[in-house]
């Protein structure tokens, strides 16, 4: 039986260290890897995986958000994607067959963690605002929230 799509991923979503801001901040350091997207879509690296670089390639002003944590020989390490400062209202097209052909080259557990930076990412791009004040809202547990600057609503997204 073929394993579900966009499921087992590999890397720990660490919900404890999402909601310590000081835990987070501990991961955020030169062994941490930053998934490399194009827009929305995977970047593919040279041996046909995800492409990962460090986190001194993001971008000053944009958000890191925290995928989980991966771990190695040598103990854990954090997992982020960017969000740039600059959002992308309109969203990527999502007929793709592009993007359809780099999916169906990527193992079971690497399309788990490509799926969930992707819909946090994007559901970011598209939720600046809140939904029941319409006033600003901010990255909060390591992005997996927004929270609104002005009623205080707290957002999720669906991932």
């Amino acid at each position: 039986m073929s394993p579900i799509a966009f499921s087992g991923a590999l890397i720990d979503r660490a919900d404890h260290v999402r909601g310590n801001a000081d835990a987070l901040a501990s991961f955020v350091n030169w062994k941490a890897r930053l998934l490399q997207l194009d827009g929305l879509d995977p970047r593919i690296g040279a041996d046909g995986r995800l492409a990962w670089t460090s986190l001194a390639d993001a971008a000053p002003d944009s958000d890191l958000i925290f995928l989980g944590l991966e771990r190695t020989d040598a103990g854990e390490r954090g997992c982020f994607v960017e969000v740039p400062a600059q959002r992308h209202q309109d969203g990527e097209p999502y007929a793709n067959p592009n993007l359809w052909a780099a999916l169906s080259s990527l193992s079971a557990d690497e399309l788990a963690v490509y799926g969930a930076a992707r819909a946090l990412k994007d559901w970011h791009n598209r939720h600046g605002f809140c939904a029941r004040c319409g006033h600003e809202t901010r990255m909060a547990k390591g992005g997996w929230q927004r929270s609104c600057t002005q009623c205080g609503a707290e957002h999720f997204p669906r991932v």
